[in-house]
């Protein structure tokens, strides 16, 4: 099995671009399964306990919490604004 990663930063040309612009831009053929290693964000209103529970299980996960593409994309519609470190 090969991997990669990728990072995501959220400027471009001193604009915000979300995790959801992000993924609705990769192509069908590239929908793979994705493995979450590390999650801090700003989370939309009604979402925090949901995100926050999901946080700690991310960032204490020893080799990160495996998501579906489907999964990932329903996730950024909940996140605010992604942070990057």
């Amino acid at each position: 099995m090969s991997s990669a990663g990728i990072r995501i930063h959220d400027l471009k040309d001193g604009k915000c671009i979300s995790l959801s612009e992000i993924l609705e831009s990769i192509p069908k053929d590239y929908q793979l399964n994705w493995a979450l290693l590390w999650l801090e964000v700003s989370i939309n209103t009604g979402e925090s306990l949901l995100i926050t529970g999901l946080q700690q299980e991310i960032n204490h996960s020893k080799n990160g919490l495996l998501y579906s593409f489907t999964n990932l994309s329903e996730l950024s519609k909940k996140i605010y604004q992604e942070i990057i470190k």
